[in-house]
């Protein structure tokens, strides 16, 4: 379980800084200082894959179905988040 979780954080890591954010807001959500935050996931981040273990052998439509609930998930943590109050999750 530990291994996903943190295979969860990183994946969440990479995709925040893929959509722009940068390393003071992802560690204002991970409640650590900006330096930590760039020591643990900047080499981390870059070498994960997009597929996680919970997704592997679905089908496509299946896959199709979480991508798009991750999507939302993801767009309204962002508009939260851009919004002024903090969302930490």
């Amino acid at each position: 379980m530990e291994d996903e979780t943190d295979g969860l954080l990183i994946r969440a890591v990479r995709l925040a800084r893929a959509q722009g954010y940068d390393w003071g807001q992802i560690s204002r959500l991970l409640g650590v200082s900006r330096q930590a935050a760039r020591q643990r996931f900047d080499r981390l981040a870059a070498t994960v894959g997009p597929t996680m273990p919970h997704t592997r052998g679905r089908t496509p439509w299946e896959q199709h179905a979480i991508d798009l609930v991750e999507s939302t998930a993801a767009l309204r943590r962002r508009r939260e988040f851009e919004s002024g109050d903090a969302v930490f999750w």
